[in-house]
């Protein structure tokens, strides 16, 4: 697997969303932090 490519694909995305709404960022961190 390309995890560089994966990771600068979820930082755009993330970016991009957190641009729209601040909502996606709050649900990783939450998933991140529930694991």
């Amino acid at each position: 697997m390309n995890y560089g490519g994966v990771m600068v694909s979820l930082l755009i995305e993330g970016i991009r969303l957190d641009e729209v709404s601040n909502t996606p960022i709050l649900l990783l961190r939450e998933e991140g932090g529930s694991r």
